[in-house]
This record gives structure tokens, C-alpha cells and sequence, in this order.
């Protein structure tokens, strides 16, 4: 069963709608993944020259490196909560079809690690570990380091999806997270509290083999986390759209402006009355920073 339904979400992908665009916006995605995907291998590979640039007096840079895990863990997970598809409309179907609830709900959390965000890290993180983690630690230390880090990744994939889920019933949620995240690195930007020595004895045994276990274990919780939310909140009523009562902005400062302030205002109200349009509009805001 489990090979039938990714064989369906694989002739799913080749029907996507970026394959049936215009060459312009093929070769503007292509050369986008190309450059981003290009980016962290290079990175990956010139990370131990870079490390000791900056650090010219340590001998080993893998230490160095898991000082700061945690701002990745941290940056990661908030960029997966803005960004990711959750892609849970894939299997409504399947639940109208003789199937158990438990198979679609597995194929969905086992067919969401694919994706481009769980790709770029691994980028990075294997072309590190051969020139620097497994050449310091030793084959089986380097081997559990980068399974460690591996399983971090996943860690990050599965917890962003559960915020996400949770947050679209509880809108609550959402402003929690995003407080949580920046409270914490403005808190270590004040020097109130120090990102780099918390990562230091979070990940301070990232290539010891229990640590891979231990960190494999969360992975697993998060799993069940997220199966277990599904399980109870997977049914076709509470899927089906809602109506919704639309709620008009009023831009004063604009239309008084005249025609053009008028035009200016009704195309706001347009952008934020729809999700995509405002969710645009906010990853255009990070990427202005970046």
C-alpha cells in the first residue's frame, strides 16, 4: 500500500504546476535551487578554512562547530514554520477510500521528509563531515556525528509541522512561536542569556554514539506527537472549507488621497484579504533582510 501511495504522490510531483509554466519561470526556479543548493556545498566543503580564519588558534574546528548548532536548530525551525508546505490536502481523498487511517497518516509524515528544505542541510552538513568531523573524531565518532546531525534535521522537520498544524487551530499558537524565537535571540544580542554556551552543553557530545541514539529518540517522539495529533483531527468534515466572513480594511490615510491613493489602497486590501498574496508579502520582508 505504502508503495502505491508514493507512486501516486510521485506522478502528483510531475503534474505540478512549476512543470507546466513557461520556460522563464523554469529556468528562474532551476537557476534559483541551482545557486541556493551550490551555496551550502561550497559552504559545507570551505567551512574548516573559514573556522580557522576566525579561530587561528584551535586545532580542531568540529568543537567549534557545535557551538553554534543551536542558532541553527532555532533559525531552521523558524524558517520551516514560515516557508514549508504542509501538503495535507494530498491525502483527503484517500480517506473516503478503504484504507487505514493509520497508512494515509503515515504515508503523509513519511512522504513530507521529502522536500527542498530537508535537502539544503544535508548540502552542508555530509560535505563538513568528511573534511572535518570524520578526519578529527575518527571514522565511528564522525559517523555518529553526522547521524546525530542528520537526525536534528528531521527533528526540525517534524516539530515545524506540528507548530504549523497546531497553530491552524489554535491561531495562539503562532504568536507564541514567533514571540519565543525572538525573545530568545534578543535576549542573547542583549547578553542576557548566551545561545553559544547553551549550544556548548546542549550539543557538546554531538559525535558520541548515545547522543545520535538519544537524538534519534526525539525524532521519534516528535513523530508520535505529530501521529497522534493527526490521528484525532484527521477526518473529512473538519477538512472541508469553512465560510469565512470577510472583514474590510479601511486605509484612510491612502484614499484620501485621491484616484491613485484609492487604486493604492483597494490593491492592499486585495493582498491582505488573501493567505498566498500575504505570505508573499512577509517572505518578500525576510528576503529584503537577507
Amino acid at each position: 500500500m505504502y508503495i502505491t501511495l508514493f507512486g501516486q504522490q510521485f506522478k502528483k510531483a510531475l503534474r505540478a504546476k512549476v512543470f507546466t509554466q513557461g520556460w522563464g519561470i523554469k529556468i528562474l526556479i532551476g537557476f534559483l535551487v541551482l545557486y541556493f543548493g551550490l551555496s551550502f556545498l561550497a559552504l559545507g566543503f570551505l567551512l574548516p578554512e573559514i573556522i580557522h580564519e576566525t579561530h587561528p588558534g584551535e586545532a580542531l574546528v568540529t568543537p567549534i562547530f557545535g557551538e553554534f548548532v543551536l542558532y541553527y536548530v532555532l533559525v531552521d525551525l523558524a524558517m520551516r514554520f514560515f516557508l514549508q508546505d504542509l501538503n495535507v490536502l494530498s491525502v483527503q481523498h484517500y480517506l473516503l477510500q478503504p484504507i487505514k487511517k493509520k497508512t494515509i497518516i503515515n504515508y503523509l509524515l513519511g512522504s513530507s521528509i521529502f522536500n527542498f528544505f530537508n535537502l539544503l542541510p544535508l548540502l552542508f552538513i555530509i560535505p563538513f563531515a568528511i573534511r572535518a568531523a570524520i578526519p578529527e573524531l575518527g571514522v565511528m565518532s564522525g559517523v555518529s556525528w553526522l547521524a546525530a546531525m542528520v537526525f536534528l534535521v528531521l527533528t526540525d522537520h517534524f516539530l515545524a509541522i506540528y507548530i504549523k498544524r497546531v497553530a491552524a487551530v489554535k491561531q495562539l499558537v503562532f504568536v507564541l512561536f514567533a514571540a519565543i524565537v525572538a525573545l530568545l535571540f534578543a535576549a542573547n544580542a542583549l547578553e542576557w542569556i548566551s545561545l553559544r554556551d547553551a549550544s556548548i552543553v546542549v550539543f557538546g557530545k554531538l559525535g558520541e554514539w548515545w547522543f545520535a541514539i538519544v537524538i534519534l529518540l526525539v525524532v521519534g517522539l516528535v513523530y508520535a506527537v505529530n501521529f497522534g495529533f493527526l490521528l484525532r483531527n484527521t477526518y473529512i468534515d473538519k477538512w472541508k472549507k469553512q465560510k469565512v466572513t470577510a472583514v474590510a480594511q479601511n486605509f484612510d490615510f491612502l484614499e484620501s488621497k485621491g484616484v491613485i491613493g484609492t487604486m493604492m489602497s483597494n490593491e492592499l486590501k486585495l493582498i491582505l484579504r488573501n493567505k498566498r498574496t500575504k505570505s508573499i508579502l512577509l517572505i518578500t520582508a525576510l528576503f529584503s533582510a537577507y
